[in-house]
């Protein structure tokens, strides 16, 4: 074993101050380690080497810390250079216990230095003296502090006392969070507000009246299934949508060195926005045991809305009682094979078999004198055909001889503006928010003049120069859009007008061979549920409450029994206007 002689120690150090989060720096705790470790060293006549003199850092729940790294790999590569260690106290060099205490103090001692801490509990390692008097310094075994036991002692304490910490304030928490309220930091749309449940003072979420827009539109326009994921992505950048520009830290964290600017939406980033639980009023997590809870806030969106903005991949299932239930790959209904199922050729497949109840299928199967186009189904059952002319001829037949009353067709007119007044409503707070956005845009571009105006240096001038044109554009974009969203006068005239049609002409309006998409979907609309061929042969298919010739409107000319109604297949739930009541004659 090699044998080193006594060298004197240099009266060098390196020092550190930590605090685990930023809230502790509102007591001053960091600068008050700083002044007792410079006071410390200069009672001892050691020279800091750092630069700050103490090198502080804010971190938790690291074993190793990036300041100490970095000082460890100062030492070594300049060996001989640093002869002390010093730390404010041994809970504040780490938390982890007396076995990661005592390693990080031997990896010092192994590269000759020794660690020391401002109360003075930590002792220099001492020579024994029987190797002291025979002139032998080298040996590990031979050395050891008079306050070893007592380090250990204070390294389990620190430890400890973190334990305690976490066990008081966590399982309150988690039970806390199981109850609906909210713990930690808001999703991006809420902000944190504190509420009084009885005695206690709660916190929840609130809708953010700056972003919370954003989120409910994106999930509203996807659970309406009309636009494409990027046509949603490309509408809510248009409105102005950024995500929030973040602080960004040293690596010490001890101070902010910039900030991350926000970006534009992305559909990854929409879809993890619909499938957010907090937007819907739902707590699910890790501390529910992934199992949804009623929130004790308002959610952006409804359940209902959320779930279809989902599409069955996530399904919030709600009980009478109140609870709910968190489904995966939901599905309302067995998947369809999509083969040709919108064949223009074959407008009426959603025509139901009257057999099986279910859409008939379509061909043309090739005979003796050619193809023969017909619908068909064998379900189960024996085979039922028809062929497409008859089908044709039969779906037309029915629908010219439908009739309707004008008096309710004025109820309906009702309906559909106080319907497109409510969308008005919604429209203006979106264009308010928009003209906001433009406002905002050209008072940045404003700014970047004035600072172009007075800029000396030709590289800045040309940065800036480039920066305002994406400004020129970006306004541009964000006015011709402000002027897409509004719902003028014209526009509910042509609505009204094109529901009118509708009911006047149901055969030229709902004969749309063209587009079998859109030609189920105004089935759906007229009809009380997709009729089959028999029904639709025998007259029988039953229609919509406004076709069925069973209902007049009572008018105050008209008074007869009555009671009070609903539109069904306009807007469920939205009661009829004051100028009529319907009245079912038996």
């Amino acid at each position: 074993m090699t044998v080193h002689m006594k060298s004197e120690r240099p009266k060098t150090a390196l020092a550190s101050g930590r605090l685990s989060s930023h809230q502790q720096i509102a007591g001053g705790s960091l600068d008050n380690q700083v002044h007792i470790i410079k006071s410390f060293a200069d009672r001892k006549g050691l020279v800091l080497l750092s630069d700050d003199g103490v090198d502080v850092e804010i971190v938790s729940g690291a074993k190793r810390r990036p300041v100490y790294e970095e000082h460890i790999k100062y030492i070594t590569e300049h060996p001989g250079e640093v002869g002390y260690y010093i730390i404010y106290q041994i809970d504040r060099f780490t938390r982890e216990g007396a076995s990661t205490y005592q390693g990080m103090k031997q990896e010092l001692a192994t590269l000759d230095v020794v660690l020391i801490d401002a109360f003075g509990i930590i002792q220099e390692s001492k020579n024994m003296q029987e190797m002291e008097e025979l002139g032998f310094e080298g040996y590990e075994w031979s050395h050891q502090s008079p306050s070893e036991t007592t380090e250990a002692l204070e390294a389990e304490r620190a430890r400890s006392e973190r334990k305690t910490i976490l066990q008081r304030t966590i399982p309150k928490q988690i039970q806390y969070t199981q109850r609906g309220f909210h713990v930690g930091n808001p999703d991006d749309g809420f902000v944190n507000k504190q509420v009084q449940i009885g005695s206690e003072l709660r916190f929840i979420m609130h809708p953010d009246p700056n972003r919370s827009h954003f989120f409910k539109k994106a999930i509203e326009l996807r659970a309406e299934c009309r636009l494409t994921d990027k046509e949603i992505v490309a509408h809510i950048n248009e409105m102005g949508f950024k995500t929030k520009s973040r602080r960004r830290w040293n690596k010490k964290r001890t101070h902010i060195v910039g900030h991350t600017p926000g970006i534009p939406m992305t559909v990854k980033q929409l879809h993890k926005i619909c499938e957010r639980f907090s937007y819907a009023g739902v707590v699910c997590e890790k501390w529910t045991h992934n199992k949804p809870v009623d929130a004790k806030w308002e959610g952006l969106v409804s359940i209902e809305v959320w779930n279809k903005a989902n599409r069955g991949k996530l399904h919030l299932k709600e009980y009478p009682d109140g609870t709910l239930e968190l489904l995966y790959d939901y599905k309302t209904e067995k998947p369809v094979f999509q083969r040709l199922r919108y064949n223009p050729d074959y407008p009426f497949k959603c025509v139901l078999c009257p057999k099986c109840d279910m859409p008939l299928k379509a061909s043309s199967p090739k005979g003796r004198g050619g193809y023969y186009p017909q619908y068909h189904c064998a379900r189960g059952h024996k085979s039922f055909s028809v062929s497409r002319d008859q089908m044709d001829k039969t779906v037309e037949e029915f629908l010219s001889d439908v009739e309707y009353s004008e008096d309710y067709v004025k109820v309906l007119e009702e309906v559909l503006v106080r319907r497109l007044r409510q969308k008005q409503n919604d429209i203006v707070q979106e264009s308010k928010t928009l003209d906001e956005r433009v406002a905002l845009l050209k008072s940045e571009k404003s700014d970047l003049l004035k600072k172009l105006i007075i800029t000396e240096s030709p590289v800045v001038s040309k940065m800036m120069e480039v920066e305002l044109e994406e400004k020129e554009v970006e306004i541009g974009r964000a006015e011709s859009y402000r002027f897409t969203v509004d719902l003028t006068e014209v526009d509910v005239k042509e609505l009204i007008g094109y529901a009118r049609k509708i009911v006047e002409s149901p055969q030229k309006a709902l004969v749309d061979k063209a587009n079998p998409l859109r030609q189920e979907h105004l089935f759906k609309l007229f009809f009380d549920g997709l009729p089959t061929y028999a029904e639709l042969d025998s007259g029988t298919a039953k229609k919509r409450f406004i076709f069925n010739g069973n209902c007049v409107v009572e008018t105050p000319e008209n008074m007869q029994e009555s009671h009070l109604g609903r539109l069904p297949g306009i807007e469920p739930g939205l009661p009829v206007p004051q100028t009529g009541v319907i009245t079912v004659i038996r």
